[in-house]
């Protein structure tokens, strides 16, 4: 890189933060490869006197835009599950509300007929009202009715009223306590992937050997762990495999803390179980301090499990 050729900054190349969102992955790979580039002639040249200050600048520039984008595109992920979860609730809405409606429709066009019209009966009940005429008569159509002479009982001699004891249909008891159990759909945040700031500031005990694109991998691998977690214990004991069931056994045993409770949490089990590699499971116990330090995860003991609660 000489002073003559200047590289192409963020600004000139095609696409910027406002790219639609489709665009957004192209858009994404194009900076990863500038970066790439750029970063690997700081490397050759790092230590020559010829490298200026314009490119030190450019390179952090790009960087940092990097950072936010990646930020970015996990807010619109996290966006997209909510309006996904939103969906699929309208859906099973929509789906109750159709099936009413065709109960009601086919009673509508399937009325028996020994059941009496809306409109026949109003005008046979006003055909039919009686009518009081000055002799105390009471007259309904042609036909005229005596009024009864009210008879006095004798109180005293009627027998008290006896007092009869229903019996509680057991059936029906326990019908009206059962609930009706609707399905639930646990949302599960994402976790954020560290930025190039985050990462430079972390100290050096705590990062060793590990690299930055190690850190998102693993984090990736975490949110997909605990969607999966979170799918079998949503899903209904009666469509569990034999597999799942046993997962869904050990997870639902688990202790719950007050630290745990209403949140999203997992343990290294869980890791162990749904990650798509031993490496992961190795790589994790080295991050996870990284990822308690940014604000990534909460760590708790009970007893002698390690729980994780995603932030």
């Amino acid at each position: 890189m000489t002073e003559s050729d200047p590289p192409t900054t963020s600004s000139d190349a095609p696409g910027t933060l406002d790219t639609p969102l489709s665009d957004l992955p192209q858009f994404l790979r194009d900076r990863s490869t500038e970066a790439r580039t750029l970063a690997a002639l700081f490397a050759r040249y790092s230590d020559a006197s010829a490298v200026s200050d314009e490119d030190r600048v450019l390179l952090n520039e790009i960087t940092s835009g990097l950072g936010a984008i990646r930020k970015r595109v996990s807010s619109l992920e996290r966006e997209k599950h909510r309006l996904q979860h939103e969906v699929e609730r309208g859906k099973v809405d929509v789906a109750r509300l159709r099936l009413i409606r065709d109960r009601l429709k086919e009673q509508e066009e399937n009325v028996p007929p020994h059941m009496p019209n809306n409109n026949n009966t109003a005008e046979s009940t006003k055909a039919e009202e009686s009518t009081e005429d000055k002799s105390g008569v009471r007259k309904r159509g042609n036909v005229q009715f005596a009024e009864p002479e009210p008879v006095e009982e004798d109180k005293a001699a009627m027998p008290p009223p006896r007092r009869v004891l229903k019996r509680c249909d057991p059936s029906k008891l326990l019908s009206k306590n059962k609930k009706s159990k609707l399905a639930k759909t646990t949302v599960v945040p994402v976790i954020d992937y560290l930025t190039i700031d985050e990462f430079k500031s972390l100290p050096k005990y705590m990062l060793g050997r590990v690299k930055y694109e190690q850190i998102n991998s693993l984090i990736d691998e975490i949110n997909s762990c605990a969607a999966q977690k979170y799918k079998i214990i949503d899903t209904p004991l009666n469509k569990l495999s034999s597999e799942n069931m046993k997962k869904f056994n050990r997870m639902t045993d688990s202790v719950e803390t007050k630290e745990t409770q209403d949140k999203v949490w997992f343990e290294t089990q869980d890791i162990k179980d749904f990650a798509s590699s031993v490496q992961v499971v190795h790589n994790f116990t080295k991050i996870v301090p990284i990822l308690r330090h940014c604000q990534r995860l909460r760590q708790f003991r009970a007893g002698k499990v390690e729980k994780y609660v995603i932030i």
